[in-house]
């Protein structure tokens, strides 16, 4: 009887990966962002790899990451599981950015994100909700209410777009 750390193979296996599609010319940066920590499928962070290299260097992909960015820097040391208060929204970019974020939520509870590969142009939809949001609305105000609810909302979204590529990983674009 052999123990068998599937952690160690996975890791090991990861790092095989992340050393044969840089041969390949990507970035290690961008291959792991495709990195499962509970699952190795080399096709699929293969494809994912060459998908969002393209589209990191194309205007769309430019404008979100520089989105996805903003919002990563205010809630990267926020981690709390609360709910969104739908009645605390005082802006309408605070509801716009709710229902963009609720639309890519129930696009990934239908495992529509397999499919999204193909087309990451889909991530246009929400760089202008986000700008718009970070634009307008002060998230660190006085009403500690108001302000724990707008970062809840910050975070839920970026936990969304990470549930694509893990895009908080993604350094010095």
């Amino acid at each position: 009887k052999i123990d068998v750390d599937f952690l160690n193979i996975l890791e090991f296996l990861n790092k095989r990966i992340v050393i044969h599609l840089n041969e390949g010319g990507y970035s290690k940066n961008i291959i792991r962002t495709n990195l499962l920590s509970d699952s190795f499928n080399p096709y699929l962070i293969s494809l994912k790899t060459r998908k969002l290299s393209e589209f990191l260097s194309s205007s769309i992909g430019i404008n979100f990451i520089q989105a996805f960015k903003r919002l990563d820097s205010i809630v990267s040391k926020f981690n709390e599981k609360r709910t969104i208060d739908e009645s605390l929204f005082l802006q309408n970019e605070e509801k716009n950015l709710n229902k963009v974020t609720k639309r890519f939520s129930d696009m990934i509870a239908k495992n529509e994100n397999v499919l999204k590969i193909r087309d990451l142009s889909i991530f246009k939809d929400i760089s202008k909700p986000i700008n718009d949001f970070l634009d307008n609305v002060t998230v660190n105000v006085d009403d500690k209410k108001l302000q724990f609810n707008r970062k809840v909302l910050l975070l839920k979204c970026k936990n969304v777009l990470n549930s694509f590529y893990n895009f908080s990983s993604l350094e010095n674009l």
